[in-house]
């Protein structure tokens, strides 16, 4: 077999992975070996408690900030967003009221969405559009923390 046939198999049996939807094929013939994992037992699950929900509930929100800061740097002001994520990273759940000063925040962040989401033009509907379902998640993110950290207190 020649290099060009050798290489017209591979290739074909790339595409052939690609149309049937078996990704470890067309990997295969890219020279890319996948070795399975093997046999695992399942690790038991952690209960959810109110403080680990509120911890999982956190760790959305300051995600979702370190997402915006990435994407969105032109309509955010970073030293604003860089320190309410610090603060919700420091900040107990269990503080009393915590869920009051969460809805606070709700209430401003979703003034500044719906100011800072604005188009300035044509040429950005795109990116205004990104903004404004980014801030739609980042809300309803803060919303489920302020629900759970409402839980933890009720507790």
């Amino acid at each position: 077999m020649d290099n060009f046939e050798k290489w017209w198999n591979e290739r074909s049996k790339f595409w052939k992975g690609i149309r049937t939807g078996d990704h470890d094929i067309a990997l295969e013939a890219l020279g890319y070996w996948r070795t399975s994992p093997g046999p695992t037992t399942p690790q038991p699950r952690v209960s959810d408690t109110p403080e680990t929900t509120a911890a999982s509930k956190c760790g959305t929100v300051c995600g979702l900030i370190s997402v915006g800061l990435i994407n969105h740097h032109s309509r955010l002001n970073e030293t604003y967003w860089r320190q309410a994520r610090m603060w919700l990273e420091k900040m107990d759940a269990a503080t009393p009221g915590m869920a009051q000063a969460l809805d606070d925040l709700i209430d401003q962040w979703h003034s500044f969405g719906i100011e800072a989401g604005q188009s300035r033009g044509v040429w950005d509907l795109m990116e205004a559009a990104s903004f404004r379902t980014w801030m739609d998640q980042l809300i309803a993110a803060m919303e489920q923390y302020r629900d759970a950290c409402a839980a933890l207190q009720q507790t």
